[in-house]
């Protein structure tokens, strides 16, 4: 069964990130989610995906989505990691943490591996508060 190893959250870095690391021993497909996490609206600016894969024929790939506004933001196919920082309008947004945000509202983290083989994924979002 897959687990999550590490959380963080950067709150003095400008933009702030958020950070969760996986770890597996099974062909699994994880989905790692977390909802609205800062008290105020979020403009992601960036996001880092990345997957090791232990084993032959390392086969498998990684997506970062966003529930919010439109889903995939970033796909990585193979080993390795992948970052994208998006220009001046083509941000993603995620409302703030609040009772009356809808619970399916998330960020997420998809993971497929082929041949029961060990892996590590990571997930980093980089974002600004919208005031």
């Amino acid at each position: 069964m897959p687990r999550l190893i590490a959380m963080a959250q950067r709150q003095r870095s400008v933009p702030r990130y958020f950070m969760a690391l996986e770890f597996a021993t099974e062909q699994i497909r994880f989905q790692f989610l977390n909802g609205p996490w800062e008290p105020v609206a979020i403009e992601i600016v960036g996001v880092t995906v990345g997957l090791k894969i232990w084993g032959p024929g390392e086969r498998g790939y990684i997506f970062a989505g966003n529930s919010y506004s439109p889903d995939v933001m970033l796909f990585h196919v193979g080993e390795g990691s992948e970052t994208v920082m998006f220009p001046k309008g083509l941000s993603f947004y995620l409302p703030p943490k609040a009772a009356h945000v809808d619970a399916s509202v998330h960020v997420d983290e998809h993971v497929l591996c082929w041949g029961d083989k060990a892996y590590y994924a990571w997930l980093v979002i980089y974002y600004t508060l919208k005031r």
